[in-house]
This record gives C-alpha cells, sequence and structure tokens, in this order.
C-alpha cells in the first residue's frame, strides 16, 4: 500500500510539472518600440523556431528550450551555414569598445552569402510567465538599466 501511495504521489509531481509547460507551449509575438516585429513557437517536444525583421533585415532561430522553476530558458543551435549572428536581447554597452560591435558570424571568419543573412543567437535566454505573457529576463552581464518591458511578447 506504502509503495502504491508514493507511485501516486510521484506521478502528480510529474503530471503537474508538465502542465507548468504547457503554458508556455504555442505561437508568440514579440514587438518592440522600434520597428521590429517577430514570432517564437514554442513546439511540445521542446524545440522552438524563432524567424522575423527589423529595418528591413530578416532574421531567425531555432533551437531547444526547458522550463526550470517556471522560468523558460531558449538555447539556439548554431547553424552550420555562415550567417551573420546576434545575440537575442538587450546589450548595452559604450560605442568606444570597438570589439563589441564587430559583427560576428556562426562559423568563426566566415563570409555569409547575402548581407542580410541573420541568425539570432538565444544563449541560455530567460523569460518567465505573467498575465498571459512572457517578459524577457535582461542578463545581468549585458551592463543595461531595468528596460524588462520593452520587449511585448504575447499571443493572439
Amino acid at each position: 500500500m506504502r509503495y502504491k501511495l508514493i507511485i501516486i504521489f510521484l506521478s502528480l509531481i510529474l503530471f503537474s510539472c508538465k502542465r507548468d509547460e504547457d503554458k508556455f507551449i504555442g505561437l508568440w509575438y514579440i514587438k518592440t518600440e522600434a520597428s521590429y516585429s517577430a514570432k517564437l513557437n514554442l513546439k511540445k517536444n521542446q524545440t522552438f523556431t524563432y524567424s522575423g525583421g527589423a529595418f528591413n533585415q530578416p532574421f531567425h532561430s531555432n533551437g531547444n528550450w526547458i522550463v526550470i522553476n517556471d522560468t523558460l530558458i531558449l538555447k539556439s543551435k548554431i547553424p552550420d551555414e555562415c550567417f551573420f549572428m546576434k545575440k537575442f536581447g538587450y546589450i548595452c554597452y559604450e560605442v568606444k569598445d570597438p570589439l563589441k560591435i564587430k559583427d560576428q558570424t556562426t562559423i568563426p571568419n566566415c563570409k555569409p552569402k547575402n548581407y542580410d543573412s541573420n541568425f539570432i543567437n538565444f544563449e541560455d535566454t530567460k523569460f518567465i510567465f505573467k498575465n498571459d505573457s512572457l517578459i524577457y529576463l535582461i542578463n545581468k552581464f549585458d551592463n543595461c538599466p531595468d528596460i524588462i518591458n520593452k520587449y511585448k511578447i504575447f499571443r493572439n
């Protein structure tokens, strides 16, 4: 009898954890104050696709996602193809630091075929679910002021 209770208890815990992940699954729309829009599709198999554009520059990404303690974490899979690569989110730095401005590519020292070949890298990028929206959590190492709500991430 004791083992049956333990199995039932563990099943309930696992079932409730899976349901917490369900609130993240689906298609999300991302907008900012600038001319930027994107779509983030979180799939049941814990993969994601991301695509959009800003200032006539298309971009994309794909990778895996997990949920830890109510925090959604996205990690891109870097492609084997050559693209310009930018980190997702806000990167606040002084313009006098030229090393941070330099274009990065998905393959070191490669030349992308198209100037508008942009890959967005999610480097363990974190979000929380609040009021039917996703809130982007700024990495403390990005040296940004508190601009947490500049991304509007919602479902239609």
